[in-house]
């Protein structure tokens, strides 16, 4: 069957270190469909189109896919050279960006089926997360593994940053924009905050202190809801209109892996909604001890995302 997209019920898509991107109806605490590449590779990020027909995901392997969530495959793919594709952006209904962890950024046309270009940030750092502003799909901003999240015309003949912001003490991990407040952009981090920062006023205007390390960050349709992503595999979401940061969690990822990616959607609801409820985040290391979780792994243990990044 396929999504009909409606004004009712939220969808996430999120990409886990386990290997499988799932779409998840939150409400109703359920699964739609499962993507899974060929030969074991990781989904890094994911990000749904503007229509919400289509996925495009990042690969570790460098492969970027785009899918139709009518056809459940694969339409579209290319891959990044030398690198992993960490992160895809829409600009249009066919325009797709993608960044690496080189620092590398390449843009591309579905329906051309061929790459429109590609260029390297100065900086080489590796990039996390991008997202076009609303309603300048010229303009990109890009989270970097260096902490900053920096802003950049990429119909420059030869695209450098324009702005540069810190809004995290350690790596950024992902970030979205407000629908309600264009101008303002929610990042998140290992630092365990989610931060909203205004592109204009250059500063930050609110912050929540989050008990876990975020990996992604995505916001509902309405932009009233935050959906979160963890370093352990769990899904939370964070009501913006209330004063305080209370915490929804939801079934997410087998293995305890980093949620590397989620993405909201607007759909009809597949079964009566179930209200989620408030939880206690379960007992996790401090952010100290990640370092030392990462330290314990075995060397040849390949499915570490934080591994593989660092």
């Amino acid at each position: 069957s396929s999504l009909d997209l409606s004004q009712n019920g939220s969808v996430v898509v999120s990409c886990g270190s386990e290997g499988r991107v799932l779409v998840t109806h939150i409400e109703a605490s359920s699964t739609i469909m499962t993507f899974e590449e060929p030969g074991g590779a990781i989904p890094l990020k994911a990000q749904l189109s503007l229509s919400g027909q289509a996925l495009a995901v990042g690969y570790n392997s460098g492969i970027v896919q785009v899918y139709d969530l009518k056809l459940k495959s694969s339409v579209f793919s290319h891959t990044m050279k030398f690198s992993e594709a960490t992160a895809v952006a829409w600009g249009s209904e066919t325009l797709i960006a993608a960044g690496s962890s080189l620092g590398e950024l390449c843009l591309s046309d579905t329906k051309r089926s061929g790459i429109l270009g590609t260029f390297s940030l100065k900086s080489a750092a590796t990039i996390r997360d991008i997202k076009f502003v609303p309603k300048q799909n010229n303009l990109l901003a890009a989270a970097l593994g260096d902490g900053q999240v920096v802003l950049f015309d990429v119909n420059s003949s030869t695209p450098a940053p324009q702005n540069f912001f810190k809004p995290h003490s350690d790596k950024v991990t992902g970030l979205c924009f407000i629908p309600s407040m264009p101008n303002v952009f929610a990042s998140v981090s290992h630092d365990e905050k989610l931060v909203f920062t205004d592109l204009r006023e250059k500063k930050t205007v609110r912050y929540f202190p989050v008990k876990a390390a975020l990996t992604s960050v995505s916001t509902s349709s309405s932009g009233t809801s935050i959906y979160l992503g963890t370093y352990f595999g769990e899904l939370m979401s964070i009501d913006l209109r209330k004063n305080s940061a209370e915490l929804f969690q939801y079934k997410g990822h087998s293995g305890a892996g980093p949620v590397t990616s989620i993405t909201a959607a607007r759909v009809e609801p597949r079964r009566p909604v179930v209200q989620a409820r408030p939880q206690t985040p379960s007992s996790r290391p401090s952010i100290n001890e990640y370092s030392e979780l990462e330290k314990e792994k075995s060397p040849n243990n390949q499915r570490s995302l934080l591994a593989q990044q660092n």
